[in-house]
């Protein structure tokens, strides 16, 4: 096993750990779910398939609470086993997201050949930055994702929001979903928890 397997499966197995303990001591809402990475490598090996469904299978509820995030090009370097993998994976109840859509090469064609319930919309399209002279295109690439995501029931999540002008615009788009510094910085899991409990108090 390569070091960035150790790694990505150590991150996988604290995101489980830690949405277990949250579902234990919070009550986790349906839609509640924490993303985890994969790399390349992760997604070619079956001992990847086999670390999930070890630890799922211990609580048929956490799978829920987890989405894994692949890259276009990680999908793309083996189109066969990347679909036979991300089926196994979805068949274990598990979310997964295609990171970065829009920058590949032929996008669309994923979103009917893999089981993917959730697309993010890379931070590029999100910034409202005329430094590109592309600033007046992010709109209608964003409503035009949201738009086929809707048509196809998928999630959209917009990545690198960092500023409340970003967050009104996407509201305005009907993009529900979001990340980035806007949101609050980085933060541990002891934190975040508290953060979560006293949302789910009011």
């Amino acid at each position: 096993m390569t070091e960035i397997e150790k790694l990505g499966r150590l991150a996988f197995e604290q995101s489980a750990a830690q949405a277990k303990d949250w579902m234990t001591s919070l009550g986790l809402p349906e839609e509640f779910f924490i993303s985890v990475n994969l790399s390349p490598s992760q997604l070619a090996t079956e001992t990847l398939l086999n670390d999930m469904r070890s630890l799922v299978s211990q609580d048929k509820e956490l799978a829920r609470h987890l989405k894994l995030e692949i890259t276009e090009s990680q999908v793309m370097t083996n189109p066969e086993h990347s679909a036979y993998m991300l089926q196994a994976l979805r068949n274990l109840g598990l979310g997964l997201a295609l990171d970065d859509f829009g920058t590949g090469h032929s996008s669309l064609s994923y979103l009917h050949r893999f089981p993917f319930d959730t697309i993010k919309i890379p931070a590029a399209f999100v910034k409202m930055s005329d430094d590109n002279g592309i600033a007046h295109t992010q709109a209608p690439i964003i409503k035009a994702v949201v738009g086929l995501a809707t048509d196809l029931d998928l999630m959209v999540i917009a990545e690198g929001v960092e500023t409340l002008d970003e967050i009104e615009r996407l509201r305005q788009l009907n993009c529900r979903y979001a990340q980035g510094f806007a949101f609050g910085a980085a933060m541990t899991g002891a934190e975040f928890g508290k953060k979560l409990a006293a949302q789910l108090a009011r």
